[in-house]
């Protein structure tokens, strides 16, 4: 979250991605490092949700392709 504020004064925006295996009950894959699988499932996917929850307070949310469409140099043709 500090991070996420410190982007937004600094630029402007923040760039979030989310891997799909967050949302994903990992704990029978045991091969997987800690960091991956901690947390996972329900417990990372409230995480998350706090964390967007947060975050909306101080942005708004747009596609990476509104985000490009919103410089007014870019050229869709390229």
């Amino acid at each position: 979250r500090s991070a996420s504020r410190w982007c937004l004064r600094a630029d402007g925006y923040v760039n979030i991605f989310f891997h799909p295996w967050e949302f994903s009950d990992l704990s029978g894959y045991d091969c997987l490092p800690w960091f991956v699988r901690s947390p996972h499932g329900g417990r990372m996917t409230t995480k998350l949700e706090l964390y967007l929850s947060t975050l909306a307070r101080r942005a708004s949310f747009a596609t990476l392709r509104e985000f490009t469409l919103s410089f007014p140099e870019y050229d869709s043709s390229r």
